[in-house]
């Protein structure tokens, strides 16, 4: 579907601004990202094309996702707005100092040129010149399950592990104890 998209569009991903991320940054779990008329640039309007039904967005074992009674989509997914709420593009991710802001691997569905490249995350200067491109898929996903967290533990839908499509297209099925999710803000059950 991804890959078909790319193909179809000069070699760019699709822009996405998921209904889920508000501009404040806080986060809209009850959001409907199949209303189109509302959301126009959200995964399922930005992918109509490709997408033969919306159930590829369902993983069975999903444990979050949104809307939040009736999940549409069960993954997180790295749109332009992903973590914070503001539509980044390429040039927005541009550091003062020529390079790239952190944020480059986290908004991979902006508009950009696809590409397999990441961040360089060993370069020593990123303080002051951003992190400079490397080739490779990276450790950053276009697409993983949702996780969450009660009572300070991490609940996975795979018991443990969740799966992730990384820029090379590939999924993988992940184990992890340093988990970096995105909760539903309840407290602890």
């Amino acid at each position: 579907m991804l890959g078909s998209y790319v193909t179809d569009n000069q070699q760019r991903l699709p822009f996405v601004d998921s209904a889920l991320f508000e501009p404040d940054g806080s986060r809209h779990w009850d959001a409907d990202p199949t209303d189109e008329s509302r959301y126009p640039n959200e995964l399922p309007a930005a992918l109509r094309y490709y997408l033969p039904n919306l159930d590829i967005m369902q993983c069975p074992s999903a444990i979050l996702g949104y809307p939040q009674n009736d999940y549409a989509i069960s993954y997180r997914t790295s749109s332009a707005d992903n973590l914070d709420g503001r539509p980044q593009n390429m040039q927005q991710l541009r550091h003062p100092g020529g390079n790239w802001v952190y944020n480059v691997d986290l908004k991979y569905l902006n508009g950009r040129r696809y590409e397999l490249k990441t961040k360089d995350e060993h370069y020593a200067n990123f303080l002051f010149e951003g992190w400079p491109l490397r080739d490779g898929q990276g450790e950053y996903y276009l697409f993983r399950d949702f996780l969450n967290q009660r009572d300070d533990r991490w609940l996975t839908p795979h018991i443990g592990y969740f799966n992730q499509l990384y820029l090379d297209l590939h999924v993988e099925l992940i184990h992890s104890e340093n988990f970096h999710g995105l909760t539903d803000d309840r407290p602890g059950d």
